[in-house]
């Protein structure tokens, strides 16, 4: 059980590795949210991956645990890739201050918040399961790291600005790809 919860508090993580991202992009451009934007940000990611890891869990029963194993796997893999290799995360965010006011608020952010979770969507389902518990950490563990990411990343963004050489969303890639390995050995 422990593993299983790592995993998945891995997983959360390393999907949250974007809204690092967003956050660092909004303390480097003194871009400020509203506390129901930033709530927004973090919660739908978190609710997209639970209900996409039930739907994961309930089309594995229809599969060999072989084949659903090697299916996850691949998604996790893809996702990884596509993390390390995205750049639009700077972009988005910069386009979701639609008035120009540096001020976020939740109208303006639900439009981030759906595309942050596609990637969510797509690791929820390769990790798949159906116990409840698993499902309802998922959504703790959602929630948490995303308002970490969220509030660690506006931090950095302030002190940091213009110095880093990689993007943060790159450290998620990675760690969906070694998600991807346990997927096939665990």
């Amino acid at each position: 059980m422990f593993s299983v919860l790592a995993q998945i508090f891995l997983l959360a993580a390393a999907l949250s590795a974007d809204i690092f991202a967003a956050g660092f992009t909004y303390g480097a451009g003194g871009i400020r949210l509203s506390s129901a934007a930033a709530l927004l940000l973090t919660t739908l990611p978190a609710v997209v991956l639970t209900l996409s890891m039930g739907l994961g869990g309930a089309a594995g029963s229809y599969f060999p645990e072989i084949l659903g194993r090697i299916l996850g796997a691949l998604l996790l893999a893809a996702l990884g890739v596509w993390n390390l290799a995205d750049r639009s995360v700077h972009e988005e965010v910069t386009r979701a201050d639609k008035n120009q006011d540096r001020f976020v608020t939740c109208p303006e952010a639900l439009a981030l918040s759906a595309a942050l979770s596609l990637d969510s969507l797509a690791g929820g389902v390769g990790a798949g399961t159906g116990e409840a518990v698993y499902l309802a950490a998922a959504f703790l563990f959602g929630v948490l790291t995303g308002l970490t990411a969220l509030f660690l990343g506006e931090h950095a963004g302030k002190c940091v600005s213009g110095r880093m050489r990689f993007r943060p969303g790159q450290v998620g890639g990675g760690v969906l790809l070694v998600l991807a390995v346990l997927k096939l050995l665990c």
